[in-house]
């Protein structure tokens, strides 16, 4: 909520809270409460307007607008549709445990980050927003941001102050001969921003791209969302829990 808040602040935007619970967890698996459910829902929609008014009463806050609903349902349905009613650009989750995506991935994130077509933010627990973030990409060169990912990147980036984004790719012998056309559609598609290309030259792509996460402080990593692109892979696949477990970044999920 604090990335979030922080976020909504350098934007002027509205924060939108979205809790769900499913049925089972009104009646506690006894068909009998089904009566109880609305109470049960009420209750939970007024935790929850208590949780929001403690941020609402903080001083940095008070310009911006934060709304919470409580609604019976799956996450992804319910979220859809809030997506869709509330014309929402940007999702943001927290992620908790030692290893950030670790035991969620595989569920709700990974669930959010496949389903939705907006742009999706994955926060570690404790994670908060640098004053300049450094940002980097991975990709394979062959996934392409929709039109409407790239509306709401280039905003991000403006809104964060990201003037130099380094890119990292997992580009063998063939890819090679690509590079300079793959590097030309890059700064032809984000005029105004800089882009500094590394390429990594390993069979354990995981291992290279935590070594420049690491090495290179940086704050949050992005990548499009598709089968063919290899950070992509590792966020559905068990290979992603070695990033998690070791790279404690933000990850911003893009789709094509």
């Amino acid at each position: 909520m604090d990335y979030a808040l922080g976020l909504a602040r350098k934007a002027k935007a509205e924060i939108i809270v979205l809790h769900t619970i499913l049925p089972v967890d009104a009646v506690d698996n006894n068909v009998y409460n089904m009566v109880f459910v609305p109470d049960y829902l009420q209750g939970r929609q007024e935790e929850l307007s208590k949780w929001i008014l403690r941020f609402k009463r903080r001083p940095e806050n008070n310009e911006l607008g934060i709304r919470g609903f409580c609604e019976l349902g799956g996450l992804l349905p319910v979220m859809k549709d809030k997506i869709e009613e509330e014309g929402i650009d940007l999702v943001v989750m927290g992620t908790t445990g030692a290893g950030g995506f670790k035991g969620v991935l595989g569920s709700h994130a990974a669930m959010i980050s496949t389903a939705i077509d907006i742009p999706a933010l994955f926060i570690p627990d404790g994670k908060t927003l640098p004053d300049k973030p450094k940002l980097a990409i991975g990709t394979d060169f062959i996934v392409k941001m929709d039109a409407t990912n790239y509306q709401i990147f280039r905003e991000l980036m403006r809104i964060l102050g990201i003037k130099t984004i380094d890119v990292v790719s997992a580009i063998g012998k063939e890819g090679e001969k690509k590079r300079a056309v793959a590097e030309k559609n890059w700064t032809d598609n984000f005029p105004g921003l800089n882009f500094v290309f590394h390429y990594i030259h390993d069979n354990d792509a995981v291992r290279s791209l935590l070594h420049f996460v690491e090495s290179t402080g940086t704050h949050l990593v992005s990548t499009v969302a598709h089968e063919h692109n290899f950070i992509y892979r590792w966020i559905i696949a068990s290979s992603t829990e070695r990033i998690v477990k070791k790279a404690l970044v933000p990850i911003l999920v893009l789709h094509g």
